[in-house]
C-alpha cells in the first residue's frame, strides 16, 4: 500500500511539473502575443494623431486669409525666415596623370546669392491640441455582467466543488475524489488558459485561472488532511505538495502581472481551507499560502492583496480557534494547540510586518492600504492571542517583547521608510504601556508608565527623533491622567465624607515625581534643546505638560498637608515658581505661580475660614498670618506673565495679602477692635505707600479705613459708654491724622487729595457721632454748637476751608437739632436747670454768638486771599450769616414756646431791637433787615392777634413796648443816616 502511494504521489507531482511547464510555455507565448499586440495598438493611435493633426492643420491654413503688408515685421509668435537653398551638389575633381601639362584653371565664379523675396506675414496660433474622445462610461450592467458576476460565480462553483469533494461524494473512494478534484481544477485552469488569449473574454478568463488554482490548492491540502479525501499518509509529503502548488500559483501570478487573478486565487485557497476541518496543519496551510501571497505581492507592490491577505490569515486561524475554544480559554486551563496557534499567530505578523518594513508605498492609496495593514496586523494579533490565553500572567512578557520588538522594527525601518519609523515605534510604545498594568498595582504603574515616557522623551532628545519624544509626551500625558484618575480622585472623595488620618506618603512622592519629571521636560529640556519646540504642536504640549506638573506638585503636598496646613504649602509652592520664572524668565510658571495662588486664596475661603471652628484658632491664626507674609514676598516677582504686566504684579499680590489679613481680623478678633484693627492696618499700609510711594498700598489703606468708619456704626456705637469712648476717639484721631499727612503731602493726585478730605469728614462724623451718643439729649445742641466753633477756629488758624465747611455742616446740624428736640419736641423739658430750654437753647444760641467775631475775622481772610466763585460756594466766604442767622432763628422760634400768649410780642419786638443795635455795631445790612423784619411780624401779630385777643394788661405792655422800639429804632435811622448809607 505504501508504495502504491508513493507512485501516485510521484505520478501526481511528474504531472504537477508539467502542467506548471505547460502553464509557463502558454505563459510566455501570451505575453509576446501581448506585446506585438500593445505595439499594434501603439502605432495605429500614432497613426490617428498624426491624421489629426494634418486636418487641423488642413482646416487652420484653409481659415487664414493671405495679406501683404509693406514693411513686414518679426512677430513674437512666428518670425519670417528666408527660404534656404539647398547647397549645390559638389564638383567632381579629376585630377589629371602626372605626365600630363598642367592647363591653368579658371577661378570658379561664386554661386549666385539668392534674396529671399519677403514673404507675408501671417499671425499663426499654436495648433490646438486634439480633443480627445471621452471615455465611455461602463454601466452598471455591464460592470455586473462581466466583471463581479464571474468572481461570485467562481467563488460560488469552488466552494461547492470543495464541500462536493470533501463531505458529500461518498460513491467514490479517496483516490477517486482526488483524482476528480485534479481533474476538475486542472480542467477550470486550462479553460481559462485557452479563453484568457481573446481579449472579449479575458475577465472571465482569469477568475476561472484564479478558481482553478485554488481549487487545485484545496485538492493538494485535502490529500492528507481531510479523511473523506486522504490518500496520502505522510503530512510532510502533503506540506512539500503543498507548497509546490503554493510556488507554481505563485510564478503564474507573476507572469500575468495581474494583482485580480492572484488575489482571487490566494483568497479563494484560503476560504477552501476555511470551510473545510481546520486543523493546526490547515493552518500551515494557510501560512504557506500567506508567505507566498506576501511574496508576490512585495514583487509587484499590490498592497491591497497583501490587506486581504492578512484578513483572510487571522480569520481562518479564529475559525479554528472557535471550533478548537467555543468561548475562548480558560485561565489557568491550557489547550493542547496552544504553542503552535501561538506559533502561527506570531509567523503572521511577523511575515506581514516584514512586508510593511521592506515595500515602500509609492501613493496615497498604496498608503492608505499600508497603514491598515499594519494597524490590523497588530489588533489581529493581539485579539487572538487574548482569546486564546490561558496563561494572563504571560500578558505582561508578552507585551513587553511584542514592544521591543515593535520598537527594533522601527529602528530598522527608520532609513528608508520614515512612515513605518513613526508607526511602529507609536504600536511599541503603546505595547509597553500596556504591559505595566499587568504586573504593577496600585501607584506603581503610573509611576511606570511615566518613566517609560521620561524613557522614550529621553530617547528622542539623543536620537534627535521627534516620533520618540512625542510619544515620550503622549504617554506622560496618560500617566499623569491615570494619577488623577486612580489615585487622586479617591483620595478626594474621601476626604470629603471623613476626616483623613492618612497622609498617602507614597503617593504624594509618585506626584512629586511626575511634577519633577514634566517640569525637567517642559522648562529646562525645551531651554537646554530648543529643537524640541520648534514645531507648534510640540510647543504647545510641553506648555500643557509644564501646567499640568504644578498640578500635580500642588497634589503632592496636599495629600501629606491636608486642612489647614494646604495653604501654607501650596503658598511656598507658588512663590517658588516665582522665583524660577525670574530666573528662567518663564511666562508660563508666572502664570503657573499666579493660578496657583487663585487656587490658595479659594482653599482659605472654603476650608480655613469657612471651617474656622474646626481648627485650632491659634494655628490657623499662625497660618494665616505666614500665608499673608509669603503673599507679600511674592510682590518680588519681576517676571510679567501672560495676563499680569510687570507694572501690575505687586498689586495682584498686595490686595490678597492685604485681604487676608483684613478677613483674619474678621475671625480672630472681638466685635469691637475689629475696627480699630482695620484702622491701624489701614494706616500702616497709608504710610508704606507713602514711604515707598505705592499707590496701590495707599489705596488699600483708604478701602481699610473706610471699612472701619463702617464698621463704627454696626458694632462700636452700640458699646458702653467706656468702650465706646476708647474705641471711637482713637479711630476719630487716626482719621484726623490721615487728612493732616495728606494734605502736608507736597505731590499728591487728585484720588489721594480727595480720600484725605474724606478722611477728615470721617473724623468729623465720629466725634459728632460720639458726642450725640454720649450726651445726654438735652445737652446734644450744646456740644454741636461747640464743636463748630472749633472748627471754626480751627479754619481761622489753620486758613482751611474745609474746616469752615464742616463748622458750617455742623451749625446745620446743630440748629435742626436744637429746634426739633430742645424748642418744639413734644418730650417736656425740664423748667429750670440745665436741661431746661432756657439754659439748653441759650448755651447753643450764646456758643454761635460767639463766634461771630470768629466769622467776621474769617471772611476778611478769605476775601483777601480768594477769587470769584460760584454762587454755591458763598456760604463758605460768608460764614458769619450762618452763625448769626441759626441763633437768631432759633431765639424767635423758642420765645413763643417759652412765654406766654401775650408776651410773645414783647419778646420778639426786644429781639428785634437788640437785633438791629446789633447790626448798627457790626455794620451788616442784613443783620439790620433781620432785626426789621422781627419787629414787623410782632407789628403784625399785635395788629392780627393782641389787639382782638390779649388780655388788657397784655395788650396795654405789648403796644408800649412795640411803639418804644418802633420809635428807638427810627430814631437811630436818624441818628446813623450816614452810616446806614454807607453801608447801603
Amino acid at each position: 500500500m505504501e508504495s502504491f502511494v508513493v507512485i501516485v504521489a510521484a505520478a501526481f507531482l511528474l504531472f504537477i511539473v508539467m502542467v506548471i511547464w505547460a502553464i509557463s510555455r502558454i505563459a510566455t507565448l501570451r505575453g509576446t502575443q501581448d506585446k506585438v499586440q500593445q505595439l499594434e495598438n501603439e502605432v495605429n493611435r500614432l497613426g490617428r494623431h498624426l491624421a489629426s493633426l494634418e486636418t487641423h492643420i488642413t482646416q487652420t491654413a484653409a481659415k487664414a486669409s493671405p495679406r501683404e503688408e509693406p514693411a513686414p515685421k518679426p512677430s513674437l509668435l512666428t518670425e519670417t525666415v528666408a527660404p534656404i537653398s539647398p547647397p549645390p551638389p559638389p564638383r567632381r575633381t579629376i585630377t589629371p596623370p602626372l605626365s600630363a601639362p598642367i592647363a591653368p584653371q579658371r577661378p570658379t565664379p561664386p554661386p549666385p546669392v539668392r534674396v529671399p523675396q519677403p514673404q507675408p506675414v501671417r499671425l499663426e496660433t499654436p495648433a490646438a491640441e486634439p480633443i480627445p474622445s471621452p471615455k465611455r462610461s461602463i454601466s452598471l450592467e455591464e460592470r455586473l455582467g462581466q466583471n463581479w458576476l464571474n468572481k461570485l460565480g467562481i467563488v460560488t462553483l469552488v466552494t461547492g466543488l470543495a464541500l462536493l469533494l470533501g463531505y458529500q461524494l461518498r460513491t467514490l473512494g479517496p483516490l477517486g475524489k482526488s483524482i476528480m478534484g485534479i481533474l476538475l481544477s486542472v480542467a477550470i485552469l486550462a479553460t481559462g488558459l485557452l479563453l484568457e488569449r481573446r481579449e472579449r473574454y479575458r475577465i472571465f478568463a482569469r477568475a476561472a485561472i484564479g478558481g482553478g488554482w485554488a481549487l487545485l490548492f484545496f485538492v493538494t491540502f485535502a490529500l492528507f488532511h481531510i479523511p473523506a479525501m486522504q490518500v496520502l499518509h505522510s503530512q510532510a509529503i502533503d506540506l512539500v505538495l503543498m507548497l509546490t502548488v503554493a510556488t507554481a500559483m505563485v510564478l503564474h501570478s507573476l507572469r500575468y502581472r495581474s494583482q485580480v487573478v492572484t488575489s482571487l486565487a490566494f483568497l479563494l485557497g484560503f476560504f477552501t481551507v476555511a470551510i473545510s476541518h481546520v486543523t493546526v496543519f490547515s493552518l500551515v496551510a494557510g501560512a504557506i499560502l500567506a508567505a507566498g501571497l506576501v511574496a508576490v505581492a512585495f514583487r509587484e507592490r499590490w498592497f491591497v492583496m497583501v490587506l486581504g491577505g492578512l484578513t483572510a490569515v487571522y480569520l481562518t486561524h479564529f475559525i479554528w480557534l472557535q471550533r478548537v475554544l467555543p468561548d475562548g480559554a480558560q485561565p489557568g486551563h491550557t489547550f493542547p494547540q496552544f504553542l503552535p496557534s501561538a506559533a502561527l499567530l506570531l509567523f503572521y505578523w511577523l511575515l506581514f510586518r516584514a512586508f510593511y518594513i521592506l515595500r515602500v508605498p509609492d501613493n496615497e492609496r498604496d498608503r492608505a492600504c499600508a497603514t491598515i495593514n499594519v494597524l490590523l496586523n497588530s489588533a489581529g494579533l493581539l485579539t487572538l492571542l487574548k482569546y486564546q490565553s490561558s496563561h494572563p500572567e504571560w500578558a505582561f512578557y508578552g507585551l513587553l517583547a511584542l514592544g521591543a520588538a515593535e520598537l527594533v522594527m522601527a529602528f530598522l525601518a527608520r532609513r528608508r521608510h520614515h512612515d513605518a519609523f513613526v508607526t511602529l515605534s507609536c504600536i511599541g510604545s503603546l505595547f509597553l504601556l500596556a504591559s505595566i498594568p499587568f504586573h504593577f498595582a496600585g501607584a506603581s504603574w503610573p509611576l511606570a508608565w511615566l518613566l517609560e515616557a521620561e524613557m522614550l522623551f529621553i530617547t528622542g532628545l539623543a536620537l534627535r527623533e521627534t516620533v520618540f519624544r512625542r510619544l515620550g509626551l503622549l504617554s506622560a500625558f496618560a500617566a499623569i491622567g491615570q494619577l488623577f484618575v486612580q489615585c487622586a480622585a479617591p483620595i478626594f472623595e474621601a476626604r470629603q465624607l471623613a476626616p483623613d488620618a492618612n497622609h498617602h506618603a507614597a503617593l504624594a512622592m509618585v506626584f512629586g515625581c511626575a511634577a519633577f519629571v514634566t517640569w525637567f521636560n517642559a522648562e529646562y529640556a525645551v531651554r537646554r534643546w530648543p529643537s524640541v519646540s520648534q514645531h507648534n504642536i510640540d510647543r504647545n504640549a510641553l506648555r500643557v505638560l509644564s501646567y499640568l506638573a504644578t498640578l500635580c506638585a500642588a497634589v503632592a503636598l496636599w495629600m501629606p498637608l491636608a486642612g489647614a496646613w494646604t495653604i501654607l504649602s501650596w503658598l511656598a509652592l507658588t512663590l517658588s515658581l516665582a522665583l524660577v520664572a525670574d530666573r528662567l524668565r518663564s511666562a508660563d510658571l508666572a502664570q503657573q505661580s499666579e493660578l496657583l495662588g487663585l487656587a490658595t486664596l479659594a482653599r482659605m475661603a472654603i476650608i480655613n475660614f469657612a471651617q474656622w471652628s474646626h481648627f485650632s484658632h491659634t494655628t490657623n491664626t499662625l497660618i494665616l498670618l505666614s500665608s499673608s507674609a509669603l503673599l507679600y514676598l511674592h510682590m518680588r516677582r519681576r517676571q510679567p506673565s501672560h495676563l499680569v504686566q510687570l507694572s501690575q504684579i505687586e498689586a495682584v499680590y498686595a490686595w490678597p495679602a492685604t485681604t487676608l489679613l483684613a478677613t483674619l481680623a474678621w475671625y480672630a478678633l472681638q466685635p469691637a477692635a475689629i475696627g480699630i484693627a482695620w484702622c491701624v492696618l489701614g494706616v500702616t499700609l497709608l504710610e508704606l505707600g507713602l514711604a515707598t510711594r505705592k499707590a496701590f498700598f495707599r489705596q488699600q489703606g483708604f478701602v481699610l479705613l473706610t471699612a472701619s468708619f463702617v464698621r463704627l456704626f454696626f458694632i462700636n456705637i452700640a458699646l458702653a459708654p467706656a468702650p465706646r469712648a476708647y474705641t471711637m476717639l482713637p479711630l476719630a484721631a487716626i482719621f484726623a491724622y490721615v487728612y493732616q499727612r495728606m494734605y502736608s503731602r507736597e505731590q499728591q493726585n487728585p484720588t489721594d487729595r480727595m480720600a484725605g478730605e474724606a478722611h477728615a469728614w470721617f473724623a468729623l462724623t465720629t466725634v459728632a457721632t460720639l458726642l450725640y451718643v454720649t450726651l445726654r439729649p438735652e445737652w446734644v445742641s450744646i456740644g454741636g454748637a461747640l464743636l463748630a466753633v472749633t472748627l471754626l477756629a480751627l479754619a481761622r488758624m489753620l486758613r482751611r476751608p474745609l474746616f469752615t465747611a464742616q463748622a458750617i455742616t455742623m451749625i446745620l446740624l446743630t440748629a435742626a437739632r436744637t429746634l426739633a428736640f430742645n424748642i418744639i419736641s413734644a418730650e417736656p423739658l425740664s423748667a429750670h436747670g440745665t436741661e431746661g430750654r432756657i439754659f439748653t437753647v441759650g448755651i447753643t444760641c450764646a456758643l454761635l454768638f460767639a463766634a461771630l467775631p470768629i466769622a467776621f475775622s474769617l471772611r476778611k481772610q478769605q476775601a483777601e486771599a480768594s477769587t470769584e466763585q460760584p454762587a454755591w460756594m458763598q456760604p463758605m466766604h460768608h460764614p458769619e450769616q450762618l452763625f448769626f442767622f441759626a441763633p437768631l432763628t432759633l431765639l424767635f422760634a423758642w420765645i413763643p414756646m417759652q412765654l406766654r400768649a401775650g408776651m410773645i410780642t414783647v419778646g420778639w419786638s426786644t429781639l428785634g431791637l437788640l437785633t438791629f443795635l446789633v447790626a448798627l455795631a457790626v455794620k451788616e445790612r442784613s443783620f439790620r433787615l433781620a432785626g426789621l423784619g422781627v419787629l414787623l411780624v410782632g407789628l403784625g401779630k399785635i395788629v392780627v392777634i393782641d389787639i382782638w385777643n390779649a388780655a388788657p394788661m397784655d395788650r396795654y405792655i405789648t403796644l408800649i413796648v412795640m411803639g418804644a422800639a418802633l420809635l428807638l429804632v427810627s430814631f437811630l435811622y436818624s441818628r446813623y443816616r450816614e452810616t446806614i448809607l454807607e453801608l447801603l
